[in-house]
């Protein structure tokens, strides 16, 4: 049996990511594990990626957009 968990949006960070920064998803989760809101995260070759449930999406984007990120819709 399969569950499936809906409700999900994904969140890319649509940059080239050098190996060198350390603690970019650092920040990021502890800035939102401080509000309480879960994150599925993963990482990839050069992007990483989050996995936010869509109650906390507005949430998610003022916080990110406080530390700098830019937020667009595809």
């Amino acid at each position: 049996m399969i569950e499936i968990e809906k409700d999900w949006k994904i969140l890319i960070f649509d940059m080239i990511l050098p190996f060198e920064p350390v603690g970019f998803l650092a920040k990021i989760s502890k800035v939102l594990t401080d509000e309480k809101i879960p994150i599925f995260a993963i990482s990839a070759y050069s992007t990483d990626y989050l996995l936010i449930k869509v109650k906390d999406l507005k949430k998610t984007e003022e916080k990110l957009k406080v530390l700098g990120c830019i937020i667009m819709e595809k």
